[in-house]
């Protein structure tokens, strides 16, 4: 599934009503209908007795157009729906407005916050309430939450009571996950036509919730057209990486994966990498090894093969070992670099002669990322495609930054490095 920022997000939003003529106020009903739908859900799931009572907080733009979309519904359904707003009425436009004025001919329950007086009458009101909605703030906030906006974030947080928020927790920023300052702990995220980044880098994701994402009529032709930032792989994506066995299948058939890893004091991170490989449905797993450690990581492993490697007095890979490494890696599928390497002036040497030879697909981590770090180019002198599998620190090193940068806008870190 495609994940997308609030940017693209907007471009399809624009495309749609333009392009495709879709009427955006539709777009808002498909919106309200699926949080409506997801209300629903949430009180039959709950125990017996349950009230249904629905509370919904509400900002002035598209936002809280969505939620006066869904209370609409949900007293259609039966239910009984009280909308506070978190701005000024009359500086509500556009298929927000419409929406509003819809839910005023209802006789639906509205108020106003405008100050700190009128929270306590709202905190009373949803402690009645079997769940809270959030439609505060979009995906377009950008500077942090501030005032009775933050006041009314705190209270839905301290009140203990399920909360679905509409496409996005409010006070979450929609690119990176950040928290601007406050934001909602939801229970259940209904996030609309596709996942927003912000939704699944942290700290964001931490107050997502359940991620469920609507179908709010989004043109499939349009979503496989737009250029999104990322992929999310789902349970979708996995199923289709798996063909069923062949009933002559043997261990050659599901391919040979080549590990290069571990040094004194870090043979458990070859260990591990192999057995990361067994269980993902390698067929044959070969940990080329410093020759000095193969007897340790013979007893630390039971499925995967070993080949001892020249190494260096400190027993890490020596840059010796490149012929023999490339040679076995030629007769592989794939081959992972760097797990517990050491940092090792021969084994950088090692790392970035093997990366600049290798002719088979390739995941470089860990030290094999450190051994790059003061040359990134060797990337672009590489004959096969590299994966590369960086934990903030090593990422920072590969860009020349700080860990704190990678960690503000990890999007922005990925495509630097492309």
């Amino acid at each position: 599934m495609k994940v997308v920022s609030p940017s693209t997000m907007r471009q399809m939003d624009k495309i749609a009503i333009e392009e495709f003529k879709i009427p955006g106020v539709i777009l808002m009903e498909n919106a309200g209908i699926k949080v409506a739908q997801a209300v629903k859900n949430m009180w039959k799931a709950a125990k017996n007795g349950v009230s249904r009572k629905v509370v919904f907080f509400c900002g002035k733009g598209n936002n809280g157009g969505d939620g006066f979309v869904a209370a609409r519904h949900l007293v259609n359904m039966g239910f009984e729906a009280s909308v506070f707003i978190i701005a000024d009425p009359d500086s509500i436009t556009g298929d927000a407005a419409i929406n509003l004025e819809i839910i005023k001919n209802l006789d639906i329950a509205i108020k106003v916050i405008k100050e700190e007086a009128d929270l306590g009458e709202a905190k009373d009101l949803a402690k009645g309430a079997f769940v809270l909605v959030d439609a505060i703030f979009g995906t377009g906030l950008k500077g942090q939450v501030r005032g009775i906006a933050k006041s009314v974030i705190e209270i839905i947080n301290q009140l203990e009571i399920p909360v679905i928020s509409v496409d996005i927790p409010s006070g979450i920023c929609g690119s990176t996950g950040k928290v601007l300052g406050a934001a909602v702990k939801a229970h259940q995220t209904v996030t609309l036509a596709l996942p927003k980044t912000g939704l699944l880098l942290y700290p964001g994701a931490e107050y997502v919730g359940e991620l469920i994402t609507a179908d709010i009529s989004m043109p499939t032709k349009l979503v496989k057209s737009i250029d999104a930032e990322a992929e999310l792989l789902d349970a979708e994506w996995v199923r289709q990486c798996f063909k069923a066995f062949p009933a002559d299948a043997h261990k050659g058939t599901f391919g040979r994966v080549f590990i290069i890893a571990g040094s004194v004091g870090m043979t458990g991170a070859a260990a591990l990498a192999a057995t990361a490989a067994v269980r993902s449905g390698a067929g044959l797993v070969t940990i080329g090894i410093p020759e000095g450690l193969n007897d340790i990581l013979e007893v630390k492993v039971t499925e995967a093969m070993t080949l001892p490697l020249p190494e260096t007095p400190s027993g890490s890979l020596g840059k010796r070992a490149k012929e023999k490494s490339l040679d076995f890696a030629g007769k592989c599928d794939a081959v992972v670099l760097g797990p517990g390497l050491s940092t090792n002036p021969e084994t950088v040497e090692f790392v970035r002669g093997f990366i600049a030879e290798c002719s088979v697909p390739m995941i470089v981590d860990a030290d094999g990322l450190n051994a790059l770090a003061e040359y990134p180019d060797i990337f672009k002198e590489a004959k096969a495609p590299i994966v590369i599998t960086p934990h903030p620190g090593e990422m920072a090193r590969l860009l020349s930054t700080s860990v704190s940068d990678v960690q503000e806008d990890r999007i922005w870190a990925v495509k630097s490095h492309r």
